[in-house]
């Protein structure tokens, strides 16, 4: 996958110092086509372990700063 894309990037720079824009809108959007296929992946893969971490890292910080949600005050 990676070797892919630095294929589609290249052809963006390759096609960008061409200065033909139907050569740089056709790589931009294979580009577009092959990041938006791997998104998905990076995402479920960066939301797995950024959960765990966030759910116990809020536990902590709210006992440290003593924040209890729903009150507010007003000034």
């Amino acid at each position: 996958m990676r070797s892919e894309i630095e294929a589609k990037i290249k052809a963006v720079r390759d096609a960008l110092s061409s200065n033909d824009i139907t050569r740089v809108r056709t790589a931009s959007n294979e580009l577009e086509t092959t990041t938006q296929r791997i998104n998905p992946d990076v995402y479920s893969q960066a939301g797995t372990s950024a959960g765990t971490e966030t759910s116990a890292g809020a536990s902590t910080s709210d006992s440290d700063t003593g924040t209890v949600e729903g009150e507010y005050r007003e000034v």
